[in-house]
């Protein structure tokens, strides 16, 4: 039986991608690359759930294989086995299905298979899908539908015993924001350079439209044919308009005469009176510890006393010795040179207590600032667990999600960290530490419908091997 394939590429633009929609891409992708988990790409029919999935083919097929389909035409266990062989170059069977995956396992290859509106499939077909892709070489498995194949896969979780069976990505309407994102760029991919609606329209089309994707599109594309056919007449009225235009502009120019050089020579003269106005850099004097101050300004004292001492003392014995024995009074100068000496000798003191007291502040400064860079997950005890709730390109994005949720969520255990994904860098979003995965499985499940989502729950000790990647 000739199967025919239907695929998914084609179909996603970049206008489809505004903020939410890129963040929930990015986290499908993180799934798909490091965990065995099915994704379930779940909403209501007209909220991108397609295009979604879409977008998720692109990105993929670049370094994998891809197998893409949808179930309207093909949802029993024999056409889906036929079409992945088809696919997959090999007879129509489950065990030759098997031999490829194992031989592509040991090419370090990996297979997707992406299927939309999963839930038209049968149960055998979703079944053995998802047996497969439970297995050591099997495929990884992206669905897309509506709350009834998650009320499927929920009661196969059950009864396979099998706990975090699936990854949800929920997507709902979008908002105000997203819609006014989408609804530019659509525009703007038409050829429109500047926005050719108001902002009362806009908001009239969010409102019409109920922030569903599909809606969207249909209403600005519509409105674009028309404006592309009013495009094609230009009446009579706005040549004249026009031609009045400009010569207002005509006589604007020469009314102004030359008041543009004025206006130029009065900007240079701006210029150069500010260049000359520019203040002198002054190098800021660096304030010493007090208690340095305290003792450099005592050991002066001390000195100047010495050398004072000193001074009164051999100018005496000069004229004791000058009258008694007859010497030289030059000789008396020997007590001022050794006063100099023990001063010079006490300020080399203080030059050196000085240095060795900066080196040590240094030292404290940097030990200091390694230690405020040491990101806080890392000192976190390594047989806890933390929920992975995003994973994002943009530090701006993770920032922004955190922002979002701080206010629903204790902000002091969301935090975000850096480390690489496929090279470039990949920033990401986590809540905890708990203790023990029981608690974080637990509070998962509580915050899947505020984030709206599944959030991931992963060991502590992999976080810290990811951010060592950046931050050693």
């Amino acid at each position: 039986m000739e199967v025919q394939q239907q695929t998914l590429t084609g179909g996603a633009s970049s206008s489809f991608l505004v903020p939410d929609r890129a963040q929930k891409l990015d986290m499908l992708m993180h799934v798909q690359e490091f965990s065995a988990m099915i994704v379930l790409i779940n909403g209501a029919v007209g909220v991108g759930k397609s295009r979604l999935l879409q977008a998720a083919e692109q990105q993929l097929s670049i370094h994998n294989q891809v197998i893409s389909f949808s179930a309207t035409q093909m949802n029993s266990e024999s056409v889906v086995i036929d079409a992945l062989s088809e696919q997959l170059g090999c007879l129509p069977s489950l065990a030759e299905i098997e031999s490829v995956l194992s031989h592509m396992q040991a090419q370090d290859e990996a297979l997707h298979v992406l299927i939309d509106d999963a839930q038209l499939l049968e149960q055998d077909a979703l079944e053995i899908l998802l047996t497969k892709s439970l297995s050591a070489n099997g495929w990884h498995l992206t669905l897309a539908g509506d709350a009834h194949l998650k009320q499927r896969l929920d009661e196969m979780q059950v009864n396979l015993q099998q706990e975090n069976l699936y990854h949800l990505v929920a997507l709902d309407a979008l908002t105000e924001e997203d819609s006014n994102h989408l609804i530019k760029d659509l525009y703007q991919q038409a050829g429109f350079s500047t926005l050719p609606i108001s902002a009362k329209q806009l908001h009239q089309l969010f409102l019409l439209s109920g922030g569903v994707a599909a809606k969207l599109v249909e209403y600005v594309e519509s409105d674009q044919q028309q404006k592309q056919k009013s495009a094609g007449r230009f009446p009579l009225t706005h040549v004249a308009a026009l031609v009045l235009v400009g010569a207002a502009l005509l006589v604007s120019t020469l009314y102004q005469g030359d008041a543009t050089y004025d206006q130029e020579d009065a900007i240079a003269q701006l210029l150069e009176q500010g260049s000359q106005d520019k203040p002198i850099f002054k190098a800021p004097n660096v304030p010493q510890p007090e208690a340095n101050k305290a003792s450099e300004s005592e050991v002066l004292t001390q000195s100047k006393q010495t050398t004072q001492n000193a001074a009164g003392k051999s100018d005496i014995n000069g004229q004791t010795e000058l009258a008694n024995q007859g010497v030289d009074k030059p000789k008396a100068a020997t007590g001022l040179e050794l006063a100099r000496e023990n001063a010079n000798e006490a300020e080399d003191a203080i030059n050196t207590r000085r240095l060795e007291q900066q080196k040590r502040v240094k030292t404290l400064a940097q030990k200091a600032v390694v230690k405020s860079r040491q990101h806080p997950l890392l000192v976190a005890d390594g047989k806890s667990y933390v929920l992975q709730l995003l994973g994002v390109r943009s530090k701006a994005s993770a920032q922004e999600f955190v922002a979002r949720f701080s206010r629903q969520l204790n902000a002091s255990d969301l935090n975000i960290y850096e480390t690489k994904y496929k090279g470039s860098p990949w920033f990401v979003v986590v809540y905890g530490p708990f203790d023990t995965r029981t608690l974080a499985t637990k509070q998962a499940g509580s915050l899947a419908k505020s984030i709206k989502g599944t959030p991931w729950v992963r060991p502590i000790s992999q976080i810290q091997k990811d951010i060592r990647l950046i931050q050693p």
